[in-house]
């Protein structure tokens, strides 16, 4: 994953350099201009995709979840209440409820985790929290 921001962000630099000067404009076509602007659009969302997404793994006991720019939040696997599955357009998106510390409901969404991990996952959980909803 790191390895994959720092990818994108050197094309993205890389591109943004050979982009010709005021002076070297008069001599580039649109078409080419146009690619351009295209690739820095689309590795810049690719990256803010890439800063947003959040990581979700676990272990026998917990739930650990990492945004950017946050800290590293951890659930233990007995305060799940729920996993539940909806589509999105490029695969399967997962709604995780649980009971925080203040003893409140909250929840997690997230998409696109292959399929065999979300099923370990909820196979771990289940064997911690029998109550779990799925």
């Amino acid at each position: 994953m790191i390895f994959l921001k720092i990818v994108c962000i050197a094309a993205i630099l890389f591109i943004v350099a050979s982009f010709p000067g005021n002076h070297e404009i008069d001599y580039i076509n649109f078409k080419t201009f146009l690619k351009y602007k295209l690739e820095i659009i689309l590795l810049s969302i690719f990256l803010i995709f890439l800063l947003v997404s959040p990581r979700i793994f676990f272990d026998d006991q917990n739930l650990y979840i990492k945004k950017t720019w946050r800290k590293e939040m951890v659930i233990p696997l007995t305060s799940v209440v729920s996993i539940s599955s909806y589509h999105v357009r490029l695969g399967t998106g997962y709604t995780i409820e649980y009971i925080n510390d203040d003893k409140d409901p909250a929840s997690i969404r997230f998409e696109s985790k292959p399929k065999n991990i979300i099923e370990k996952f909820i196979n771990q959980a289940k064997k911690i929290n029998p109550n779990i909803k799925t």
